[in-house]
């Protein structure tokens, strides 16, 4: 990253006591948010958010200290946009697990330091005739991220062709615990799930999730609010 590119960042976004723009690990820029609340960190690659931490409180989400930061590559931990597909490409296995977007350059569309003291920062990609190689459709994402009391990342997807296409996504949110054994996910009791353990059989949640063993779960949850230890996920597709 030039220090030219940088520094025209900043000239556009950069927001007085909200957010600046950064080289950050790998030569990656980033976004450095911080505000009366909060801070955290997104890197432009992937619009990926590593770290989001309340004031006088712990980080809340975890990054390997073994992720590779690299132009390309994803990066391990945190909060991955996965998209157009979640996991495997459902048909060709030689495409990238997770699609592609969580390792490709995300453009900044806007900077705002909301009334209550937050800040949003807006990212968007588009499809190009790289993509078009792994996802032959048209295509415009947007990725809202609010860094305040509570951090809020949001993914909006837009087809801009003339064709339907079907796609998948997660944000594939990676949390910070002090002991798994007292982790509960509340909100998918009664909820259908893939056991990618036991052999992919499709299994239904009774009561709240908790780790007593390896565990590796595609719930087929869809709307509605998920509790994780205090935290509060919500959304329209869990």
């Amino acid at each position: 990253m030039s220090s030219e590119h940088l520094q025209g960042l900043n000239e556009r976004f950069a927001v007085p006591n909200h957010v600046v723009f950064e080289e950050g690990r790998g030569g990656l820029p980033v976004a450095r948010i911080r505000n009366e609340h909060a801070s955290a960190t997104v890197v432009l690659q992937g619009a990926h958010v590593t770290s989001f931490q309340p004031d006088g409180q712990e980080e809340v989400l975890w990054v390997s200290q073994d992720a590779v930061y690299k132009s390309g590559k994803a990066i391990r931990g945190g909060i991955p946009v996965c998209w157009p597909w979640f996991a495997d490409h459902p048909t060709d296995s030689s495409k990238p697990a997770h699609g592609f977007v969580r390792a490709a350059d995300w453009s900044v569309v806007s900077t705002e330091a909301g009334a209550d003291g937050s800040t949003v920062l807006k990212l968007g990609i588009q499809d190009s005739a790289e993509s078009r190689e792994l996802f032959p459709h048209a295509f415009s994402c947007e990725l809202t991220v609010v860094v305040g009391r509570n951090l809020g990342v949001d993914l909006a997807v837009l087809n801009t062709g003339s064709t339907s296409f079907s796609c998948g996504g997660a944000l594939h949110s990676y949390f910070t615990i002090n002991n798994c054994a007292t982790v509960r996910v509340q909100g998918l009791a009664g909820k259908s799930y893939i056991d990618k353990v036991d052999g992919l059989e499709v299994k239904t949640q009774e009561g709240p999730i908790q780790i007593e063993g390896v565990k590796l779960a595609l719930s087929h949850a869809m709307g509605g609010v998920m509790q994780f230890n205090g935290v509060m996920i919500l959304g329209d597709e869990l």
